[in-house]
């Protein structure tokens, strides 16, 4: 569900203040890392940063590139999925005391494609063997989404895992 407008503007308003006390206390420009150039996770970095002085908004490949930028103090404010955070402090345990999550934009869900009249019914199908699942580029958020459902229940994991997304996944899925 995306947020309204008020919301929006609540959010962005809060991310400014942590970025503006992030600069302040570093004495330097910020750095926002998003997502790549063509996703809403770069839109949102762009409005933020048109809002905060001496601000930089870096595209990246997603979460964990982000992730590891602010690990490295090479960006001092992240946009990332949710499940991303979770997935990459299990990944990254010093991450945990060192990555503050402010807040959310909106909530995002999982969708998936199948074959109409196909193996897939629900997701417990998705937890047998044999099964085949495209989860995206690797680092792509959708993996990263994927990886973490496999973390929350094991099933998941039975599933044969390609690293595809976009058209290409969807072709697959309609030509069987």
């Amino acid at each position: 569900m995306r947020p309204n407008k008020i919301q929006e503007e609540k959010m962005i308003k809060k991310i400014i203040l942590i970025s503006i006390f992030s600069a302040i206390l570093m004495a330097q420009g910020v750095v926002i890392t998003t997502g790549t150039r063509k996703g809403s996770y770069y839109k949102y970095g762009i409005k933020i940063g048109y809002k905060v002085k001496n601000s930089t908004v870096e595209p990246s490949n997603g979460s964990v590139q982000n992730f590891d930028r602010l690990l490295k103090g090479e960006a001092q404010v992240a946009l990332a999925q949710a499940d991303a955070y979770r997935y990459y402090t299990k990944k990254h345990p010093e991450a945990e005391n060192k990555i503050e999550p402010i807040g959310t934009l909106y909530k995002e869900c999982v969708f998936l494609v199948t074959k109409k009249d196909g193996k897939i019914k629900d997701d417990g199908d998705l937890q047998r063997e044999g099964i085949k699942v495209d989860i995206g580029k690797n680092g792509s958020g959708s993996q990263v989404t994927w990886e973490y459902m496999t973390m929350l229940e094991n099933g998941f994991s039975k599933a044969d895992t390609y690293y595809n997304g976009g058209n290409m996944a969807l072709a697959k899925v309609k030509s069987g």
